[in-house]
């Protein structure tokens, strides 16, 4: 079943036909021409130019085709054949995941499965930031008119942001056959709430009932799971100061929280019966954010979806526990032994 726009499809203005096939193929009409395009070259997180391989890298923004809600990010799918999978990431705040895509993607984006690298919506695109956040030159030079100085449309909102994921699914290509995500810190909280939104829509909604059937994995990766208003509210002069440092398009600070907690509160009641019965939920602890309790936290949300008798559904090892019984206190090479750990894990994972 063809995904049916209630609002009109992005005008094709700036991509011809055979340039934006493979776009297309994944996304039908769901994608704005005038922000997607082909990526000649990828960087790593120092910037360093890495081999692209069999693959074809794209920049692009997705639509929701009901809503209108759009999202940014990187592309990257095998060049030859069809593309029947999708790893969909979304990063953690303010997007730092982004500079470990190309290693995903070096080990992911084949056998047919592309990997989507969201970004977070009114991110401002120029600046030092950029090349951590955006970590993408050439969006980052596309900002001569106003509107492009920001990723996505509007100001920054929590609320908004928490359907970024939401947003990626609806504009998929009904064809894809089986859809993985990964939700890095906060990341992990716009996923669940975006599944969730997908599970609700399924009871009447034969598109989300479909997209829902085809979620196979959500990977939490130092997933932000905290639900206790007095834990978030300490986070309000946190994010005044990031209002003043300007990273996003006009931030407010007491929105931020306020939508936290409420986001939190509905984390808190979530159950089994808010997500698709088959989709396995794995917990990981991430490198850098070793202090999440993955004995509170994370156990505490398992326990309210009675992780033990969900199918599939586990908290790995302790990454923390792990470096010590491997590597014991030589820090030097703890980092890069972490990050390989943990993207092994997602590996098995989605296979």
């Amino acid at each position: 079943m063809e995904h049916i726009p209630t609002q009109p499809a992005f005008t094709e203005t700036k991509v011809e036909t055979k340039k934006d096939k493979p776009l297309r193929d994944l996304f039908c009409e769901n994608f704005n021409p005038e922000r997607s395009f082909r990526l000649e070259k990828d960087i790593d997180q120092d910037n360093n130019e890495v081999e692209i391989g069999n693959r074809e890298i794209f920049w692009t923004e997705l639509k929701n085709p009901e809503t209108g809600e759009t999202v940014e990010g990187k592309l990257y799918r095998p060049k030859e054949g069809d593309v029947k999978k999708v790893l969909i990431i979304s990063p953690g705040y303010k997007g730092d995941f982004v500079l470990q895509e190309s290693k995903y993607a070096n080990d992911f984006a084949e056998n047919g499965r592309a990997v989507l690298v969201l970004r977070h919506n009114a991110l401002k695109v120029e600046g030092e930031g950029a090349k951590n956040y955006v970590h993408c030159p050439e969006r980052s030079e596309l900002n001569k008119k106003e509107s492009d100085k920001y990723l996505g449309k509007g100001n920054f909102s929590f609320d908004s942001a928490n359907r970024e994921v939401l947003t990626a699914l609806k504009a998929l290509n009904s064809a894809i056959e089986k859809i993985d995500i990964i939700g890095h810190s906060w990341g992990g909280r716009i996923s669940l709430l975006s599944i969730n939104d997908i599970n609700q829509e399924s009871g009447s909604s034969e598109v989300a009932k479909e997209i829902a059937r085809k979620i196979d994995n959500l990977i939490l990766i130092g997933a932000w799971l905290e639900t206790r208003e007095e834990n978030l509210k300490p986070f309000l002069d946190y994010f005044k100061n990031e209002a003043e440092a300007g990273y996003f398009k006009n931030m407010d600070p007491e929105e931020v929280v306020e939508s936290a907690i409420k986001s939190g509160a509905k984390l808190k009641k979530m159950s089994n019966a808010d997500f698709p019965e088959q989709m396995r939920i794995v917990g990981i602890q991430s490198v850098g954010d070793e202090d999440v309790d993955m004995e509170g936290e994370y156990l505490e949300f398992f326990k309210q979806l009675k992780g033990r008798e969900r199918i599939g559904s586990t908290v790995l090892k302790d990454l923390k526990q792990l470096m010590v019984e491997k590597i014991g206190d030589r820090e030097a090479e703890t980092h890069d032994y972490a990050l390989t750990e943990v993207k092994k894990w997602v590996g098995q994972i989605i296979k």
